[in-house]
């Protein structure tokens, strides 16, 4: 054999080492993304059960709370009692929920524990009617000795084969202030007639002020639950 031959034999290959260098590399990676991955499952994990649920869980109940009080459409009114399921204060809703939902809502005015809030804090008129409704049902039909005879229920009417009754009541109506302090133009749908007897003029505040506040179920340091796992809260609002 040749010297150049022989030399050419000996000389050491580097592909085994190569590959072995190669392959280490690549399971240190996939290690390393291994962890990285479990890391941000454990993370994102965490996130969901810290920070996703309990503000879905906070939306819903702003949700609740405003759709159960609405009237008129446009009206929400939320007082103060409520009943939860702790004997101790918790807190309900933050401030920025309950007026971004306000918002969402379409909500026009918003009485809330006896402060009116509107979404420019422009100043309103609520106005006390007293309304008269006329119900009109058919008479009982009845027949004695082939004559037909038509009744009518205590406190109706009778006319011919209809019976009325007329009631009076209060209705409230919001509306913005009037500049000049009329408001014969108000009108009530679908009354018989209505008279204005009270009106009162309110400074509102928006529902952005509300955010400065934590909507808090405040419970008195005596109350214990009743037999349903249940006691009475007060809702209040508390300043950050």
């Amino acid at each position: 054999m040749s010297e150049e031959n022989k030399n050419i034999q000996e000389q050491p290959s580097t592909k085994g080492s190569t590959k072995k260098r190669k392959t280490g590399a690549t399971t240190a990676l996939k290690a390393i993304s291994a962890v990285a991955l479990a890391t941000g499952l454990i993370a994102g994990s965490l996130y969901a059960t810290n920070v996703l649920y309990p503000k879905y869980q906070e939306n819903k109940r702003v949700d609740q709370l405003i759709t159960s009080n609405i009237s008129n459409e446009e009206i929400c009114t939320i007082s103060g009692p409520i009943m939860i399921d702790k004997a101790y204060d918790i807190p309900f809703a933050n401030g920025e929920t309950l007026a971004n939902k306000l918002k969402d809502h379409n909500i026009k005015y918003c009485e809330l524990l006896d402060q009116y809030y509107t979404a420019d804090g422009s100043d309103i008129a609520i106005l006390t009617f007293d309304v008269e409704t006329t119900e009109v049902i058919d008479a009982t039909k009845t027949e004695i000795d082939g004559t037909i005879i038509y009744l009518a229920p205590e406190g109706y009417t009778l006319q011919k084969d209809k019976c009325y009754r007329t009631t009076t009541s209060q209705m409230t109506k919001i509306v913005p202030k009037s500049n000049d302090g009329d408001y014969s133009n108000v009108t009530i749908p679908n009354v018989a007639s209505y008279t204005l007897v009270d009106v009162q003029e309110i400074k509102t505040e928006t529902f952005d002020s509300i955010c400065d506040y934590t909507l808090i179920c405040d419970v008195p340091d005596e109350a214990v639950l009743n037999k349903d796992g249940l006691c009475e809260a007060t809702l209040v609002l508390k300043k950050h």
